[in-house]
């Protein structure tokens, strides 16, 4: 951009099968259609509430190349990394792809707060940086944030040595890891943290209704997915958490 932008807010945005089938960005066709994508290099404080990111042919979320403090508030990403067939591979097929910063050098500030957001059925993992360059490594936060049902990890954040923090998430029926840390993980009272994760411990794992129809006031559908049951360990064992920037999350996992 010509110029900084702060401030910005996508309130109640739908993003969904987005595909680049005759590009070859990255190497490959469908390598680049994600439902979101920002980089903005010297942009800063971006929110992202309610939003939902489904079906694109790469990931649902990609925030790589940008310095800018990200917030995501109760957003959901399900479903990508295919083609239209919905079987068939397309790009890396991320949830939420938090990304490096731009420029080279670590940092110790957390460029990136995930709360109460979901992420279930992609492709590869639900919730990963990938940044582009080991020197674009910053830390991020996840609160009250659920992985499900994607098809590698969960909440990938091994390999990066960032100083990632976790509280009060839960990750289940992840097909090879829910939860994959690096060295300097930070994470407290989470559902890895000795729990055992059952169905039974959800009101529903039905998806039915995930991509349907907004409420009249814009807001997500009013599901029972993943909602926890009355009597299940997770639930009112988290911490209550506050997130910086005056941003209060209250948790979705632990209800």
């Amino acid at each position: 951009s010509p110029s900084a932008l702060t401030n910005i807010t996508f309130l109640n945005c739908d993003s969904h099968h987005n595909a680049d089938p005759y590009s070859d960005l990255w190497g490959a066709a469908y390598g680049a259609g994600d439902g979101f994508v920002y980089g903005g290099k010297n942009n800063n404080l971006i929110t992202f509430t309610n939003c939902r990111s489904w079906s694109n042919s790469d990931d649902g979320w990609d925030t790589r190349n940008s310095n800018a403090n990200i917030f995501f508030n109760g957003c959901w990403s399900f479903r990508n990394g295919y083609r239209a067939d919905g079987t068939t591979t397309g790009g890396d097929g991320l949830g939420f792809k938090t990304g490096g910063k731009a420029g080279t050098g670590d940092t110790t500030v957390y460029l990136r707060v995930l709360y109460n957001c979901v992420a279930f059925q992609n492709r590869v993992h639900g919730f990963d940086p990938q940044p582009d360059d080991v020197n674009s490594f910053f830390p991020s936060r996840y609160y009250n944030c659920v992985a499900y049902d994607n098809k590698n990890t969960g909440f990938n954040a091994n390999w990066y040595n960032q100083i990632d923090m976790f509280r009060n998430c839960v990750a289940y029926s992840n097909d090879l890891d829910d939860f994959n840390p690096s060295v300097y993980t930070n994470d407290t009272i989470n559902s890895w943290n000795g729990f055992t994760v059952t169905d039974a411990d959800f009101v529903s794992i039905d998806t039915i209704g995930v991509d349907g129809a907004r409420q009249s006031d814009g807001s997500l559908p009013d599901l029972d997915f993943l909602n926890l049951v009355v009597g299940s360990d997770l639930k009112d064992a988290g911490w209550q958490v506050g997130v910086t920037e005056d941003v209060e999350g209250t948790p979705r996992g632990y209800l």
